[in-house]
């Protein structure tokens, strides 16, 4: 159910609502996230891979979409609030450079979602023993 039927909903890129800016996945996101969440919640060894899951269906380049951005980047920080000093290592090499590469993109909206994430305990409570490496150029 959650990765035959759930995590492929991730993947629309269009909008609903082009005038407003309405993404297609924001009219059933919350939802999605909420029976994500339930999932990882009862196992959280899923989560590395709805992780690695939702960043693929990511948009970049020419297909950026960036109210979807921000809704992928506010699921990513309601999934870590499930993750834990042993899974968290599997999850860094995955989620960090997609945060980093949200830092640098030219729309305000993508950088202060993702400069939001700093501001959870719990983020940055499991990233401190990994600073060193994710802090180097």
């Amino acid at each position: 159910l959650l990765k035959k039927l759930l995590m492929p909903l991730h993947k629309p890129n269009s909008m609903y609502e082009w005038r407003d800016q309405i993404p297609t996945l924001e009219i059933y996101h919350e939802p999605l996230v909420c029976s994500i969440a339930k999932f990882v919640q009862i196992d959280p060894s899923l989560l590395p891979e709805m992780i690695a899951e939702m960043i693929s269906y990511w948009p970049e380049g020419f297909q950026s979409n960036t109210p979807k951005e921000v809704l992928l980047l506010h699921e990513v920080e309601i999934l870590l609030k499930y993750a834990n000093a042993q899974i968290f290592p599997k999850i860094l090499p995955v989620i960090f450079p997609k945060i980093v590469k949200c830092l640098k993109v030219e729309n305000s909206r993508v950088v202060q979602k993702a400069l939001y994430m700093w501001k959870d305990e719990h983020f940055v409570e499991l990233l401190k023993p990994y600073a060193q490496e994710v802090m180097e150029p």
